[in-house]
């Protein structure tokens, strides 16, 4: 399977306003002097920059700024962003990928990347289908967090915004020269591992930026592998079902006549898995700054990003007919008939939840699947402003920006047991709600182990 999706983005803005009123001091107050100057800097500067930049903001607004290259608190520009009120992420192997503000889904979230609108989706590994079509979330785990140093929630509008986020808007804010003083050259390196992958997981961070008098240049670039192992149980499609011929007869005449009702739910799928992904994140960024007049700023900002995510699952299941892997099974192939599955005991809650099965002669199966991703993000905005006359002032903001998603490889492979005498094993469901968590237990996965049948 071969996949490939592209979207160009086109925008620019003009505004005009008028400018903020200075602070008044009262007639005759010193001015401090140079040498009395208290800097401070580190992470306390970075809390107070947030601090300042909510406390200037006209509407309701929350904000993180990092005082130097990759000093973000989180990895992960989802798990910083977490932190804040009214702020929710869902995460993708381990990682930060989407957020959801004041109780609203991520699609009604707008996501600004230096100040133009942006679209970034990857795919997610726990979607058997994969990713067949493109939202209106962005994927923050696109992009390094060590590749920003400011972002704004914006959990409220005011009249320069265009239309877009109904629950809010997410700014990002790459690294300018002028962030800086004279020149700046930082660097950065960390590494990882864990017990199930039990691999050496690199993250490096580079920053150059200089500056002459009116004018500036910066490039930074941020890389990172990574791998990671999820192994669980997981069940899908709960719905109501009957017998569908499984042998009850062992069962009580209550609990056969429960069964028969229609009124349990039993789940559609339960399978054993092992999710393998491995990651490869490239993000560069650059900048050039250029004041012409005191009264004139320029802004050219540019950035490529590369996220590649490789997968590989494996998943162990039972297999079934009329919507349920646990009942039915019946079926003939190649002029062999199977029997149905044996109920050996049943137990369910008030919902009608089935939470405990032993079933005998279910069906097993496996199913693999192998997937290749690749999404590229390339971005060129040219932003600036101007002070017209005094209490004048004019803003401009145009750009282009394209996000490619490509999926060369998307295959499955399947493979079930069908043959006389193989019972599948028996199989023990310990649940809670079928809405929640699921757990499973068998000590019959292996046919020839000792006490199974064969």
């Amino acid at each position: 399977m071969w996949t490939k999706r592209s979207l160009w983005l086109v925008s620019t803005a003009i505004a005009f306003g008028t400018m903020a009123a200075q602070p008044a001091y009262a007639e005759g107050e010193p001015a401090a002097s140079p040498e009395n100057d208290i800097v401070v800097t580190g992470f306390r500067a970075s809390l107070q920059g947030a601090r300042d930049v909510k406390r200037n903001a006209t509407i309701i607004q929350d904000s993180i700024v990092a005082d130097d290259i990759a000093a973000f608190p989180d990895l992960n520009l989802a798990e910083a962003l977490q932190r804040l009120p009214g702020v929710a992420i869902n995460r993708e192997a381990g990682e930060g990928r989407r957020v959801s503000l004041r109780g609203l889904g991520p699609d009604f979230t707008r996501v600004q990347l230096n100040g133009m609108e942006v679209l970034g989706n990857v795919d997610s590994p726990q979607d058997s289908r994969g990713q067949g079509t493109r939202d209106r979330a962005f994927d923050f785990n696109i992009f390094a967090a060590e590749l920003f140093n400011r972002v704004d929630v914006r959990k409220s509008f005011s009249a320069e915004q265009t239309e877009g986020g109904l629950a809010g808007t997410v700014g990002l804010y790459t690294a300018r020269p002028f962030d800086y003083e004279g020149t700046k050259v930082a660097f950065s390196a960390s590494a990882g591992t864990n017990t199930l992958t039990k691999d050496f997981q690199p993250r490096l961070t580079g920053l150059v930026s200089k500056n002459w008098g009116d004018f500036g240049i910066l490039v930074s670039a941020a890389y990172s592998h990574r791998q990671t192992r999820e192994t669980g149980v997981d069940t899908y499609r709960w719905r109501l079902n009957k017998a569908n011929g499984s042998d009850i007869s062992g069962l009580t005449q209550e609990e056969q006549d429960k069964i028969n009702s229609g009124e349990l739910r039993f789940a559609r799928g339960n399978r054993l898995s092992v999710w393998d992904s491995t990651q490869d994140r490239l993000g560069v960024t650059a900048s050039a700054q250029w004041n012409p007049a005191e009264t004139v700023h320029l802004t050219l900002d540019g950035l490529y990003g590369k996220y590649k995510a490789d997968r590989f699952e494996t998943h162990l299941a039972s297999r079934g007919s009329g919507g349920s892997t646990w009942l039915g099974g019946g079926q003939t192939f190649a002029g062999v008939t199977y029997p149905n599955s044996t109920i050996n005991d049943i137990e369910w809650n008030d919902q009608n939840e089935v939470t405990y099965l032993d079933v005998s002669g279910a069906q097993t199966a496996t199913e693999t699947r192998i997937q290749k991703t690749t999404n590229t993000f390339k971005q060129l905005v040219l932003s600036g402003d101007a002070e017209i006359v005094p209490g004048l002032k004019a803003t401009f903001l145009g750009g282009i920006e394209r996000s490619s998603y490509d999926m060369p490889v998307d295959d499955h492979f399947y493979t079930e047991v069908k043959r006389p005498g193989f019972s599948g094993g028996s199989f023990h469901l310990a649940m809670q709600p079928y809405r929640g968590s699921r757990g499973l237990h068998s000590n019959c996965l292996r046919p020839q182990r000792a006490g199974c049948a064969r």
